[in-house]
């Protein structure tokens, strides 16, 4: 492809010059004589080049320049076609890679902070054994320290929370928008756009962890207090479009608290010589068993959709005639015997029936479902009752 983008840069611009100097040569050649003035009585030959040579310096200029475009539009072409990268999309890709390694640099930019006990009473920083917390040399290194966590965790979260919070207005209107920062809730279900924001302020909670409690054991159990914390929320908001990523989630969190609880026996009772094989063989079976799990999980999902596409299509349309002939009924009920068997349903019924509604405002009437904002293409517009009732006169 380098040699291929070479010649076709090289050899147009080869043409055209040979081109142009073969025109200058044949004015000079057998051009039409110019009327003699008195320095070319005077000077003869001699006048007839420097004319010749101020003419080929003003063609060589134009050449030059002809080139230079020439070259820096065939250029650009081949590069877009070779890369074709916009602005958005490259402010997408930097907001993912920021996003994707937070926990990474939220780490990186607290190691500073992180110090580890010794039996001697000293605390030294974890990363770097010879440097004592509290010394001169560690408050040298603080001030850099604060201003990587100001940029790098601080700023970087106010901004996505800033983002996420006029998501649910801009996504619609603004198409670059939807573009630029895709990288932050494509994963995710419409109704949980917000999830980038609770993955940052679970990977942050981490970090402060280790920062805050000096004890290894400490660290771990808050470790795994996090994490069952955090899979629990999962558990119930199944964040992910898809489920089978809610799954391999479930088990990498599952993996990390299996490895963590085989590692705690370990680090209480202050073995020095710990079997790496044992530790490596644990994770590796741990690791081994949830991406096992969660790829059959995986493929049993995509069978069932292939098998039963056309069985599952068939039942939707029933239960959507269904489901419109209910409705046709509680119209026709009386307000208050609605309101009396809507009281007496159970907690699970009511939600059940909530998420209904939400579906049916967000999905059939596209509005803003109250409480509950979704990233739609429709324009924003909440669902009040008078917005509601409006669209049943236009209807």
């Amino acid at each position: 492809y380098g040699v291929k983008l070479f010649l076709r840069l090289i050899a147009p611009i080869v043409l055209h010059s040979a081109t142009i100097l073969a025109v200058i040569v044949t004015n000079l050649l057998v051009g039409k004589p110019k009327p003699k003035t008195s320095a070319r009585l005077r000077y003869g030959n001699s006048a007839l080049f420097l004319d010749a040579v101020a003419e080929a310096r003003v063609v060589v200029a134009r050449l030059g320049q002809k080139m230079l475009k020439y070259a820096t539009a065939e250029l650009l072409a081949q590069l877009k076609w070779f890369w074709p990268v916009t602005k958005d999309n490259a402010i997408n890709a930097m907001v993912k890679l920021e996003a994707g390694f937070f926990i990474a640099i939220a780490s990186w930019s607290l190691g500073i902070f992180r110090c580890s006990a010794h039996p001697n009473g000293r605390t030294t920083v974890t990363s770097m054994p010879d440097l004592v917390c509290g010394s001169s040399e560690w408050f040298m290194m603080i001030v850099p320290a604060l201003l990587a966590v100001c940029l790098h965790v601080v700023l970087f979260v106010a901004w996505v929370l800033r983002t996420l919070r006029s998501a649910p207005r801009r996504f619609a209107s603004d198409a670059a928008f939807r573009v630029r920062y895709r990288c932050l809730w494509a994963r995710y279900h419409p109704c949980c756009y917000f999830w980038t924001l609770a993955a940052m302020t679970y990977g942050l909670t981490l970090n402060l962890g280790f920062v805050i409690f000096v004890s290894e054991v400490l660290q771990l159990q808050f470790l795994v207090l996090c994490t069952v914390g955090y899979t629990a929320v999962l558990a119930v908001v199944h964040p992910f479009k898809f489920m089978p990523n809610n799954h391999g989630e479930y088990m990498l969190n599952s993996s990390v608290i299996v490895i963590i609880l085989l590692l705690m026996p370990l680090v209480v009772s202050e073995q020095e010589e710990v079997s790496p094989t044992m530790i490596g063989a644990a994770a590796f079976i741990t690791f081994v068993s949830a991406a096992g799990i969660t790829i059959a999980m995986s493929l049993r999902d995509a069978l069932q959709r292939k098998v039963a596409d056309a069985r599952r299509k068939g039942k939707l349309i029933q239960f959507a005639q269904s489901f419109r002939d209910v409705m046709f009924l509680a119209v026709e009920k009386d307000p208050v015997e609605l309101n009396t068997w809507i009281l007496s349903l159970e907690g699970r019924d009511v939600e059940a029936l909530e998420r209904a509604l939400r579906v049916i405002v967000s999905k059939m009437l596209h509005l803003q479902p109250q409480g509950e904002p979704r990233l739609m293409v429709q324009p924003y517009a909440e669902a009040t009752g008078d917005e509601i009732r409006q669209r049943l006169r236009r209807a």
